[in-house]
């Protein structure tokens, strides 16, 4: 077996990891630079030298010093696994300003440890299950990186690698694996295609691509003004619909649908609103404490479905924010209803999972119903474009006090 390096990404930092690689890459360019994010490294002129993290990533370096032409760059969140094809490691957070066009845009707010110069992108896994399995089938021991046992007696780990286990890992980690020409197999290439990044299903699973196809068109609009973490939500949902024939339970699809309005409402609209709570000094004291989701005895509570629910329920208080779109969506009955259902639903479908479900099958296929109806999926954007419009007058009115867009954010 070849020594390769094996990574994680982390959701928080971006969701859309691998997607924002494969834009560069199939931009088109040559290849992009795959960042190592370092939460603890120094920022300006303390900042970690390159030969300092070297030092610190001793195991990284004398794998680039072992290295033989090209290597395979495991790149994980322990549910998705792609391979990486890459060339070069470079050290340190600044690449030369000629590099930057090879570099995806949300870098700009992270600290790097070390670069990687991927050519190529192929997806192994898009489930936990699968991922693990080829972690522990396909790859073979850890070669460095890795510390296991009790604290002062903390020994080399050289077993397959194991996220669950009770290892110190310090990523990447140097691993053993098939030949990078094995992993990159040309004969594996799908037919008219150069490279596996610039084939269908790279980036997600080619049924969810398809959905997200199938209803951009239907949606238009309302689908592109979405955020991407959201499309993807919905698409999952919709590539789902097909299996509830098979016997999926519906409630597994509809959550796709309820994480989707729940991540444009609460990181997007609620969010938003909190923040122009903050800048908007003529803001009334009790739209303000609406929003910040304050109670009566001074604590703010997290954002989230239950939470939007009751700010939406107060019209009166959040009619004095003077936004007409808002105004519109607020006091439109339809709107109402459907939220206050979505919002039951999705809590049957959390908390009370299987047969303790207050809702049954029906409730769950009758809300998906609602979303992708039977003869097309065009009718069911309703919630998503009203909730999209409060995101859009909201912003605006953003921009216009604090002359600059809403900030977004992201919880997986």
């Amino acid at each position: 077996m070849a020594e390769h390096l094996l990574t994680v990404w982390n959701p928080i930092v971006d969701a859309n990891a691998v997607k924002a690689h494969v834009d560069v890459l199939t931009s088109p360019r040559d290849y992009v630079w795959w960042g190592r994010v370092y939460r603890m490294q120094r920022s300006g002129s303390d900042a970690m030298s390159a030969d300092e993290l070297a030092a610190r990533f001793g195991h990284v370096q004398a794998f680039r010093d072992r290295m033989r032409g090209d290597f395979v760059l495991y790149v994980t969140d322990h549910r998705y696994m792609h391979a990486c094809r890459a060339s070069e490691i470079v050290f340190g957070d600044a690449l030369p300003e000629s590099e930057r066009r090879f570099v995806p845009s949300y870098y700009a707010r992270c600290a790097v440890a070390m670069w990687f110069r991927v050519h190529d992108v192929r997806a192994l896994s898009f489930d936990a299950l699968r991922t693990l399995t080829y972690a522990q089938q396909t790859l073979g021991a850890v070669v460095d990186g890795a510390m296991s046992g009790p604290e002062r007696t903390m020994r080399k780990y050289d077993r397959r690698y194991d996220p669950y286990a009770s290892v110190f890992y310090r990523y990447p980690l140097v691993v053993e694996g098939p030949a990078t020409d094995a992993v990159f197999a040309r004969a594996e290439l799908e037919k008219g295609h150069a490279r596996f990044a610039d084939a269908p299903g790279v980036v997600y699973p080619r049924r969810v691509e398809e959905a997200a196809a199938e209803l951009k068109e239907a949606w238009g609009e309302t689908w592109t003004g979405l955020e991407d973490a959201t499309r993807i939500l919905v698409a999952n949902a919709r590539a789902r619909v097909p299996e509830l024939a098979l016997g999926l339970d519906p409630a597994a699809a509809f959550i796709y649908v309820a994480k989707a309005l729940e991540h444009e409402v609460c990181e997007c609209v609620l969010a938003d609103l909190q923040r122009l709570a903050d800048v908007e000094r003529t803001m009334p004291s009790d739209v303000a404490d609406l929003v910040k989701l304050v109670d009566d005895d001074g604590t703010a509570r997290d954002r989230t479905l239950g939470a939007a629910m009751h700010v939406f329920l107060k019209r009166q208080v959040l009619s004095k924010l003077a936004l007409a779109d808002v105004d519109a969506v607020i006091r439109e009955s339809a709107f109402r209803a459907r939220f206050t259902r979505l919002v039951d639903l999705r809590n049957a479908a959390v908390h009370a999972p299987g047969t303790k479900r207050r809702l049954g099958a029906a409730d769950f296929r009758k809300a998906l119903g609602e979303v992708f109806p039977a003869d097309g999926p065009g009718d069911g954007r309703f919630l998503f474009a009203q909730v999209l419009m409060m995101k859009q007058a909201i912003r605006a009115r953003l921009v216009e006090v604090d002359g600059a867009p809403a900030r977004r954010s992201w919880r997986p």
